[in-house]
């Protein structure tokens, strides 16, 4: 599943099959509905573990940081787990830090740790 990039270059692709949605763009309030709507799509078979690969977002707000979190909830009810995939030191990474976000949810910079 892939939206087609809006004017501001806000995309949300998914792979389904590998349990990985990435995000490119501003995840904010105009956007955060879109990221939700992916995440639920590819929670339709929950995978066991479900990447959220923000490498490619250049700003998040709380609305973002929700989306994250709720699907992290719905992760520990069902025994799953959620790994966001950040650059740590990056302005992204560096608000999942302020805001704790990392006590609750697994935080790595490099995709291929997410999957093990």
């Amino acid at each position: 599943m892939a939206s087609e990039p809006d004017m501001d270059g806000f995309e949300v692709t998914s792979d389904r099959a590998r349990g990985i949605v990435s995000v490119r763009g501003d995840l904010d309030l105009a956007h955060s509905g879109d990221l939700r709507l992916a995440i639920l799509a590819v929670e339709e078979n929950p995978p066991p573990i479900l990447v959220v690969d923000l490498r490619e977002v250049v700003h998040i707000d709380s609305t973002g940081l929700r989306v994250i979190l709720d699907a992290s909830t719905r992760a520990e009810a069902e025994a799953r787990r959620v790994v966001v995939v950040v650059e740590p030191e990056g302005p992204v990474g560096k608000v999942l830090e302020l805001t704790l976000v990392t006590d609750r949810i697994e935080v790595v910079g490099d995709p291929a740790a997410a999957q093990g």
